[in-house]
């Protein structure tokens, strides 16, 4: 079976303006018009990325709950949604799961793989009573903690116990559910289910754990042992244990959507803190070979600059400026080399040069060339550097630096970065620039680097 995967690399997007990631999902939507499918080779090879932010959550939510939408259409916003991990869009996402009305069939696995759903027993109470029988269905499967306690949730379930419509194998689940829940209530309606040839296995194994009493199938014999222990307290097997986030996050490490280092702690710790700087203001002192007021260390230093679509305009106007200012304070003894991302061969490059007064020069042009747009796919930009240029025997490498403006890779991605790095073991310092630093922290701290913040 060939696996297709929709990679999702990330970046900041602006308010009050639709989100990029909404941009996929209406060239899906023109694919689908005119394919009759979703094409998600040919979605990444346009550049089209879903974007890690609380506004991508709210568009994607929007689609996600439109009764209109189509099912392929929901899918793939659901699966872009579900490699999030910034603080603002997990933030966002719980906003959302508070409430049962924004629980369908795509959100609530969803919301659950993101440790996003609330303990709470008025929430999981009307989610087990939903008119939507998958959402019903993944509650009662999800239920644990401390919410099998709760008489609210005990009163839902034998509520649904009374459903006529749901299916027999939803009905059949219910039923094993309450070898769960500590209430003696469902004693009652799970031996009326006893003369139901659908239901009476079910409801016999059920009542036989949770009392310790064997009737067979006698129902009257059931209903006079219940009469008189009203107050027996039942056998229940543990409850399981609830899908926060620190749980959701904890089997995320011990397993292969983590990379194995991080679940074998091999790291003493998975992220740093970051160093938060202010921007320079116009007049103020600064200090010589830096970068938005981050000394640069090391000599020979290659530099890899985000030149996507969020770094249009002014952003990439102070980027030109910073580097041509620390270049400016530098002497011959430093060697500089660039690498822009997104990346193209042909005019991504300056290699690494002493850095005297041509290169200066050449760097100049270079930057002012340079078009700005596109996705930000860092990984394929680094891959091509540590193959091609971090050979060079005339100038060797000895710090990396990385300047963007926003969230710009996933776990597989940092993953990806350390087995780059694993020969060499350079220092990755990352500089981002009023934006979100989770997957740069990473990096930094897994690479022996620091991780700026510059606000």
């Amino acid at each position: 079976m060939i696996r297709i995967v929709l990679f999702i690399f990330f970046s900041v997007t602006l308010l009050g303006q639709s989100s990029v990631s909404l941009k996929v999902i209406e060239q899906a939507r023109s694919q689908l018009k005119v394919m009759g499918k979703v094409d998600l080779i040919s979605l990444h090879a346009s550049g089209l990325t879903f974007f890690d932010s609380s506004k991508d959550v709210e568009d994607l939510m929007k689609v996600l709950l439109s009764r209109k939408e189509n099912l392929q259409i929901k899918k793939l916003a659901a699966d872009g949604m579900s490699q999030y991990r910034s603080k603002d869009s997990l933030e966002a996402m719980g906003r959302f799961a508070k409430k049962n009305r924004n629980y369908n069939e795509f959100t609530f696995p969803l919301f659950l793989s993101q440790g996003a759903v609330p303990e709470d027993d008025v929430l999981w109470a009307n989610l087990i009573k939903a008119r939507d029988q998958s959402v019903a269905q993944l509650a009662i499967k999800e239920l644990g903690g401390s919410l099998v306690r709760s008489p609210k949730i005990a009163d839902a379930l034998i509520q649904r116990l009374k459903n006529p419509k749901d299916s027999l194998s939803f009905k059949k689940d219910l039923i094993k559910k309450f070898t769960e829940i500590p209430t003696n209530k469902a004693a009652v309606s799970l031996a009326w289910l006893l003369g139901n040839e659908k239901y009476k296995n079910a409801a016999h194994e059920t009542l036989t754990k949770t009392t310790g009493q064997s009737f067979e199938y006698d129902i009257s014999k059931w209903q006079n042992w219940i009469r008189q222990n009203k107050q027996f307290t039942p056998n229940v097997l543990p409850a399981k244990e609830f899908p926060s986030r620190e749980v959701v996050e904890s089997r995320r490490r011990s397993s292969d959507q983590y990379p194995n280092r991080y679940a074998e702690n091999k790291h003493s710790k998975l992220m740093q803190e970051d160093i938060v700087l202010s921007y320079p203001m116009p007049g103020q002192d600064r200090v010589s070979r830096s970068l938005y007021g981050v000394e640069v260390e090391g000599k020979t230093i290659l530099f890899f600059l985000d030149c996507s679509g969020s770094m249009m305009g002014r952003s990439y106007e102070l980027l030109k400026e910073e580097m041509l200012y620390m270049a400016e304070t530098m002497d011959e003894g430093y060697s500089i080399g660039l690498v822009f991302f997104p990346f193209q061969q042909k005019t991504s490059i300056l290699e690494v040069s002493k850095n005297n007064r041509s290169f200066k020069n050449r760097l100049q042009r270079f930057l002012n060339d340079k078009a700005v747009g596109g996705p930000s796919p860092l990984v394929e930009a680094m891959t091509y550097a540590y193959r091609e240029l971090l050979d060079n025997d005339y100038h060797e490498v000895d710090t990396i630096y990385i300047i963007t403006d926003g969230h710009i890779g996933n776990p597989t991605a940092r993953d990806l970065i350390y087995d780059l790095n694993a020969e060499k073991r350079l220092p990755i310092h990352t500089i981002c620039i009023r934006g979100n630093t989770n997957f740069l922290n990473g990096v930094a701290t897994d690479n022996n680097g620091k991780s700026y913040l510059v606000q």
